[in-house]
């Protein structure tokens, strides 16, 4: 399955978006640079950096912008 996350800024920002895994560690970087205002969409194939499907489990998607952080969880099932 894919995962379509959409993220919204209020304005012109460098943003990281990042999945971990429920210890803290990165499995993915979605997407990482400098967006225009508006909402933005990173899609997420349950693959970690390397191209290997992730377990099944609870996986944390992360979006930093404008010294803020926003987590939400995001369930794999295989």
């Amino acid at each position: 399955g894919r995962a379509t996350l959409d993220f919204v800024l209020p304005r012109a920002a460098a943003a990281r978006l990042d999945v971990y895994d429920v210890r803290g560690a990165r499995v993915r970087t979605l997407a990482d640079g400098v967006y225009a205002p508006g909402t933005h969409r990173a899609g997420w194939d349950g693959t970690d950096a390397q191209g290997r499907p992730v377990g099944p489990g609870v996986y944390l998607v992360r979006l930093e912008s404008a010294g803020q952080s926003r987590t939400q969880r995001l369930v794999v099932l295989r």
